[in-house]
């Protein structure tokens, strides 16, 4: 035959004794001093939920701000975003006006007569700048305008040829009058030699 025992802490009855002596406690506890820790309770229960409700309205306010912020963040990324684009922008147009400044130095070292078309003609990115201090690269241009001058001699002057010496009247064959022979001229011959041309 076996007994089983129960170990000291796990007896029923000693925690029935323990809850019997709180009870007991509380009995010989006078009446005023129950109320006043009740009181005590209740505004420690009141402290409480106005502490919880307060802290419910900071963590409101603080996801509102968060918000607030996150909008404020992403609007200064766009106005970042902006200004980066437009000082490309900038960047951009300021090199392409150093290139064609030098193109048209060049240009006219080398006698062009038509400057708008031959800008036409040639590849800007073709012409080496420096990123830093926007250098054009002169030797670059110099060969861009050698190539141009070979490829279209049209659009540059020609050693030699002047305006001037250029016969702009083919049926005249070299014979025309000039104008001093023409200012002694009577009017029923001028009137014949136009009748020639014309």
């Amino acid at each position: 035959m076996s007994t089983e025992q129960t170990p000291a802490g796990n007896d029923p009855k000693p925690a029935a004794d323990d809850q019997n002596a709180n009870n007991e406690q509380l009995a010989t506890v006078p009446k005023s001093h129950a109320d006043k820790l009740l009181a005590e309770k209740k505004k420690a229960q009141a402290d409480a939920k106005a502490l919880q409700d307060r802290l419910d309205a900071l963590d409101r306010e603080k996801a509102e701000k968060e918000g607030n912020l996150k909008g404020l963040a992403d609007s200064w990324e766009q106005k970042a975003k902006q200004y980066e684009a437009d000082a490309k922008a900038a960047k951009a147009k300021v090199v392409q006006d150093r290139v064609k400044s030098a193109l048209e130095a060049e240009a006219n070292k080398a006698g062009a007569v038509d400057l708008e078309t031959l800008e036409k003609l040639v590849d800007f990115s073709q012409i080496t700048v420096d990123e830093e201090t926007l250098n054009v690269d002169r030797t670059e241009v110099a060969a861009v305008v050698s190539k141009l001058k070979a490829s279209k001699p049209f659009l540059f002057k020609t050693a030699g040829v002047q305006p001037n010496n250029i016969n702009t009247n083919p049926s005249s064959n070299g014979n025309a009058p000039t104008s001093t022979q023409l200012s002694g001229m009577k009017e029923d011959e001028l009137k014949g030699m136009l009748a020639k041309f014309y």
